[in-house]
């Protein structure tokens, strides 16, 4: 940030520096890398934004890895992007859950519970963390993996509504939102 003269993102009470993440990291089957930088077109209007990107480009640019910003006008679809990125946190499962007998117990209760109940996603969640003995946020957490790990199917394509109900697909057995 100091060799581009960009003053780096600081938290505003304590003064201590951000973490700067991307979007998304791809590795390909080649081994080879590429990090993509996800934005709406109207965001690059703002001058912090700007700065923010040239950061993230030039962080990537020393170590070789090919970056890029992709918008609404390269075709991302942002609800699309924000629900990878939600599922794929539950990759690092096993901090939350260090015993993995509870981690199964967890997922198992509420892959259970979604397939057979209509009770929404957040309640379901939060049954689990109360019959497990789970910190807040576990039970989501928990439900997030089970995404991550394809055994339960949504349309990625839209907003989740972790509060509304579940409807099955006849068609092809997944299960959708209700709105």
């Amino acid at each position: 940030a100091e060799s581009l003269g960009i003053i780096y993102p600081r938290d505003p009470v304590s003064r201590f520096p951000y973490v700067m993440t991307s979007d998304f990291l791809v590795t390909y089957a080649d081994g080879t890398e590429r990090a993509f930088s996800i934005k709406e077109s109207k965001e690059f209007s703002k001058k912090r934004v700007r700065e923010l990107q040239q950061l993230e480009r030039s962080y990537w640019e020393n170590r070789n890895v090919r970056w890029s910003i992709r918008t609404e006008k390269n075709g991302i679809n942002f609800d699309m992007a924000r629900n990878i990125q939600w599922i794929y946190r539950a990759k690092d499962i096993d901090i939350l859950f260090p015993e993995k007998h509870v981690r199964r117990a967890t997922m198992e209760y509420e892959l259970e519970r979604y397939l057979t109940s209509h009770v929404p996603i957040c309640e379901i969640a939060h049954e689990a963390e109360k019959r497990y003995f789970l910190n807040p946020g576990c039970g989501m957490t928990a439900f997030q993996r089970l995404l991550f790990e394809h055994r339960l199917e949504i349309p990625l394509d839209k907003p989740l509504d972790l509060f509304a109900y579940r409807l099955q697909d006849t068609e092809g057995g997944a299960y959708i939102w209700q709105d």
